[in-house]
């Protein structure tokens, strides 16, 4: 949770992690998964748990021992994306990503704004998309909350970033 504190709250790069973490709406799940199938398993309980529910939590599923490697991660990640499609979650459930070493398609790895998703470890986050579209609700354009994250690590630059990240690795 240091994590989630230090970084998504106290930079502001989540604009209602704030007051969902107040109200105690952020479950933050630490995996005990020893393999990738495994955690394929608990991630897709977790979607149709929180799809089967009407509760306004999201969860943040952590895996400290599997999936260091991004590109291993994000193959599992769009399987995930994948499997809410399957399960006929889309609209209901949706997928953020966060890894030490994330990448986005379009960066270079020392991009800055690769930062505004990276984190101590592999985490699968699954929000409800009725709580995103309410909190978007707010900007006239959706896309300002990323361009404004883009800024922000900008300003705070890389060896801020990184130093973040090493002080947070005690998540829960």
């Amino acid at each position: 949770m240091s994590w989630i504190k230090s970084a998504v709250i106290g930079l502001n790069l989540c604009p209602w992690a704030k007051s969902a973490l107040r109200e105690g709406l952020i479950d933050v799940r630490v995996s005990q998964a020893t393999d990738v199938a495994s955690l394929m398993d608990e991630v897709v309980g977790n979607i149709r748990e929180m799809a089967d529910s009407e509760g306004r939590e999201t969860r943040i599923i952590v895996t400290e021992s599997l999936l260091g490697n991004f590109e291993d991660y994000n193959k599992i990640a769009n399987k995930i994306d994948k499997k809410i499609d399957q399960m006929e979650c889309r609209g209901i459930i949706q997928l953020a990503t966060f890894h030490p070493q994330y990448q986005f398609g379009d960066a270079e790895e020392d991009d800055v704004e690769n930062w505004t998703n990276r984190s101590p470890y592999p985490m699968f986050h699954l929000l409800r998309e009725n709580e995103i579209e309410d909190a978007l609700d707010g900007y006239d354009d959706p896309d300002e909350v990323w361009q404004r994250n883009i800024k922000t690590v900008k300003e705070k630059g890389k060896c801020f970033m990184q130093q973040l990240l090493e002080r947070s690795v005690k998540l829960v």
